[in-house]
């Protein structure tokens, strides 16, 4: 078993971790633009929002937005 990222190669999540993708989607979350509004307003936060959303998926994502920490 590789210990690579993979990383998503299509739809609103393309380019981004495949692990954090799927646990957002689980949740609800269908866009880029979603997302963003929900770390924005502080309603998605490491460990208590969602499952497999942790500091290093938060920080990731972030970095994905193009938002700082």
């Amino acid at each position: 078993m590789s210990n690579v990222r993979r990383l998503e190669t299509d739809g609103p999540f393309a380019g981004f971790w495949v692990r954090v993708s799927r646990a957002l989607t689980k949740a609800g979350y269908r866009s880029r633009e979603q997302v963003r509004a929900y770390i924005e307003s502080g309603k998605l936060q490491p460990f208590i929002s969602i499952h497999d959303y942790g500091k290093y998926a938060d920080r990731d994502t972030r970095h994905w937005l193009g938002l700082k920490s």
